[in-house]
Parts: structure tokens; sequence; C-alpha cells
């Protein structure tokens, strides 16, 4: 193992993996994304700032447009209690344009045919002192989510907010997808998996954020709308106020 790896690492890589190469590298699938995986997992959110912090500057760099969007966009809205172990960030990028973009010392980069066939490339990104901010050594994943994929808009442009973070190494201003974004995204993502923090961040975002999905809760999908108030009824018997106002925030006007 390199000597950067071992500083990096307090978990010892099993036979089947390999030693972490220093970046810029690109992961393979068998021989370090387990280990990156692994090595994720104890993020701080101030860990997570700085790796936004870091893949940000390199992709405006490049004239890269993003935002971020997930559950570190929900806590940049207010919701304090979210909580998440890794940044999704959506861009307007090929993924190549994308991997270039982010080859860099502190970056581990996905294959081009994973991200360019899901949509969404998994970045591993370096943080710790030798980067300039006191914070323990960490590796962070990072997300990019192409542009039309996974939740994110087709165009950045108009469907963001300005959210302002307070890291270790001062304050940073960022791109945020709005609220009425999350929404939609949020209500496409329950159709796939029904995950209990998506009714957690659904709630949230028509409770804390009424009258801007009330704005747009039309061009939202009906079917996605109505499914996940009436997933949410069954769910929560007990909270048939929180599902007025859902329907309500949702313009939902059937019985």
């Amino acid at each position: 193992m390199s000597d950067t790896g071992s500083q990096r690492s307090g978990s010892p890589a099993t036979s089947e993996e390999h030693d972490l190469p220093d970046p810029p590298a690109q992961w393979d699938i068998d021989a370090q994304l387990p280990r990156l995986e692994r090595e994720s997992l104890n993020v701080t959110h101030e860990h997570l700032i700085l790796a936004l912090d870091h893949v940000g500057k390199l992709l405006s760099a490049k004239g890269i447009p993003w935002a971020v969007m997930g559950g570190l966009a929900l806590f940049m809205l207010g919701n304090k209690n979210r909580s998440t172990r890794d940044v999704d960030v959506a861009i307007e990028a090929k993924p190549r344009a994308a991997i270039e973009a982010l080859r860099d010392r502190r970056v581990y980069t996905p294959p081009l045919l994973s991200m360019a066939g899901s949509g969404c490339g998994r970045f591993y990104v370096l943080t710790g002192p030798e980067y300039g901010v006191k914070v323990d050594r960490q590796i962070v994943e990072v997300d990019l989510i192409i542009a039309g994929h996974l939740g994110a808009p087709r165009t950045l442009s108009g469907t963001t907010a300005t959210r302002t973070a307070h890291t270790a190494a001062g304050e940073r201003t960022y791109n945020v997808l709005s609220a009425a974004q999350l929404c939609r995204a949020k209500l496409h993502a329950l159709e796939q998996r029904e995950a209990e923090r998506d009714f957690n961040d659904l709630e949230w975002l028509c409770m804390n954020y009424y009258n801007e999905i009330f704005e747009v809760a039309d061009t939202l999908d009906k079917m996605e709308r109505v499914n996940f108030v009436e997933k949410y009824r069954e769910r929560y018997p007990g909270k048939q106020d929180v599902v007025k106002a859902l329907k309500e925030a949702l313009k939902i006007r059937e019985a």
C-alpha cells in the first residue's frame, strides 16, 4: 500500500482488493470500488461540504453548470435533520467531459462506460489536512448526475436556488436544486424504491415549501402525486392531518 493510501485508511484491504493507487486514477469495479465504498462511510457533514467545494471548483473551471441535489440539497434548504453519506450533483455535461474535468490529484474517477450507461458517475474525493483544512482524512463519495437522468432536470437554468454553507475553509455559496425540482425528483424516486427517506423528504418539502410546491403542482406527474399521497396514507394511518396538507400542496382533488 502506498503511504498516501495508508494515511487515508484505517482499514486493511481484503485479499480480494488491491491497494488504492494515488489519484488521479480510475477506480476498478473489482479491485478498488469495494474499498472506496467502505472507506467513504464515516463521513461528516464537514467532509461532504469540503468535497463538494472541490468538485464545484473543478466543474466551474471547465464551464460546466452544476447544482447540488439529493440529501445535501435538502439540508441546505433548511432540513437540518437530513443526514446523508454522499454528495449528489446535477451537471450539464457529457460523461467524458465530466470525467476529464475531475481528473485531479484528489479524485478517483469512474469508468466512462459506467457513467455513460447509467447517466450517473460515482467519484471519490480525498479530504484532509494536506488539502488546506484541518479535518480528519476522509474519502467522500460524490455522484455526478447528468441532466435529465435520475431526477435531475433536463436543464439547470431556472431550476436552482442559492444557498450558503459554513465550513472550516470559510463561507461558501452553492447552487442547489429548488424545492420544486427536488419534489419532482423525489416523486419519481418513490415510484422506483419507496424508501422511508423519500416519504420523509416529500413530507418536509410540502410542509416547508408549500407555496413553491403548490405553484408548480400541476406540472408534476399526476399519477406520481396521487400514488405518493395514497402510499403515505397507508404507511402512516395516524397522520391524516398531514395527508390533508399534502393533498392541498400537490393539488390532489380526489376524495
